[in-house]
């Protein structure tokens, strides 16, 4: 690595050493393996690193924390990902970034810029850290909502009577509890092997990563297809809108519904499938099972060490407080509206969180080519906050 003619601050060549997967307190880590994630890290001991990891080793003249920001900075991270090999895990090779170009200040300018960059960012990482607290406050108390309404409808004033299983408590006085197998007309979950059957068209292909575990709707923003293999037992796990879809391994217990206008969808061995009665609101039903007292009893009985998992049968035989029907739907109408305004707010603070993660990156490229301005960046952070 190299430094750069960009501007003319720039000095002689520097050079980083490599180590196979051995690296010392001090040295820069950069992860070589999808490059645009920016995983740079300045060890604080001794120790031992996969080989996915470049060790870069600053020689005199490069400070540790300068050499870090130069390396997580937009423009840097830019040059690396367009020598990049490899489509679906893109690596970054050593043969190329050994001979990239950079712009290096003396010594004690990046002090100066370290010590800056240092400040700057820590005030901005503290911003975001409030608003990810406010999303987890947020989600907290969606969560407690939908358990209050599921648990005991939304007439607070309605009589109550002891539900008899200890984590659903009390219940209004005319629900009843029912097992999950008197509530679905149908369960299965999806055959092995789909996965070599991908392809660019064709029907849904349901997997593990389109169900949530902070809703009910299904992520489709990234469905796969699949070209249905002859012979494949593609009725029996054939989706269909309302039916509900469990996950039984990994995020064991997340509950998604199958949306209208999704079209031929099939669902992966990793999902339960399972169709509610005629008589039951799906969407009430996948409330109720996303709501804290069933997902309690989802995580009791997975088993399994490393992979955990659950069973059909463990799906069947969840206990459900079940209100009439007239309520399934009210109940299902007033929180899909909670969700609604829930998910909105949440937005709101999502993108204020990118837009401040964008800026810090922003300012780190801008400090570290020499061209922030700190009078305009004060200017930026009060717009921004």
């Amino acid at each position: 690595m190299s430094s750069h003619g960009q501007a003319a601050t720039c000095q002689p060549k520097q050079r980083f050493e490599t180590e196979s997967s051995q690296f010392r307190c001090g040295d820069v880590l950069f992860g070589k393996l999808r490059p645009y994630l920016a995983k740079v890290y300045v060890a604080q001991a001794d120790g031992t690193c996969t080989s996915e990891m470049l060790v870069l080793r600053p020689r005199e003249g490069v400070l540790k924390q300068f050499l870090f920001y130069r390396l997580v900075s937009a423009d840097f991270i830019d040059l690396v990902n367009s020598t990049t090999f490899g489509s679906k895990m893109p690596r970054a090779d050593w043969e190329q970034i050994g001979n990239f170009s950079v712009a290096l200040p003396a010594p004690d300018e990046q002090a100066r810029v370290v010590s800056l960059l240092d400040r700057e960012t820590s005030e901005i990482d503290a911003l975001i850290a409030k608003k990810q607290r406010l999303i987890d406050l947020l989600d907290e108390k969606h969560d407690l909502l939908i358990s209050r309404a599921v648990t005991g409808g939304l007439k607070l004033s309605a009589l109550v009577k002891n539900s008899g299983p200890p984590l659903l408590g009390d219940l209004p006085v005319h629900w009843c509890v029912k097992r999950t197998k008197f509530l679905f007309a149908y369960v299965t979950s999806g055959s092995r092997g789909w996965a070599e059957h991908y392809s660019e068209t064709g029907p849904v292909f349901l997997r593990i990563t389109n169900v949530t575990r902070d809703g009910i709707d299904l992520y489709t923003g990234d469905l796969q297809r699949v070209s249905v293999p002859e012979g494949s037992e593609g009725e029996r796990t054939r989706a269909s809108a309302g039916d509900l879809v469990i996950s039984i391994t990994a995020w064991v217990g997340a509950v998604g519904i199958v949306p209208e206008g999704l079209g031929e969808a099939y669902v992966s061995q990793h999902l339960a499938l399972c169709r509610p009665n005629t008589d039951i609101n799906p969407r009430w039903l996948a409330y109720a099972l996303f709501a804290l007292p069933m997902r309690c009893q989802f995580n009791q009985m997975m088993y399994g060490g490393t992979k955990v998992q659950l069973a059909l049968g463990d799906v069947k035989n969840i206990s459900v407080p079940v209100p009439p029907p007239d309520e399934q739907n009210a109940i299902a109408t007033h929180l899909d509206a909670l969700t609604r305004n829930a998910q909105k707010v949440k937005s709101s603070i999502l993108s204020a969180i990118d837009r401040l993660r964008e800026y810090r990156s922003a300012i780190i490229t801008a400090a570290v080519n020499g061209q922030l301005d700190i009078r305009e960046h004060h200017k930026k952070m009060e717009a921004l906050v």
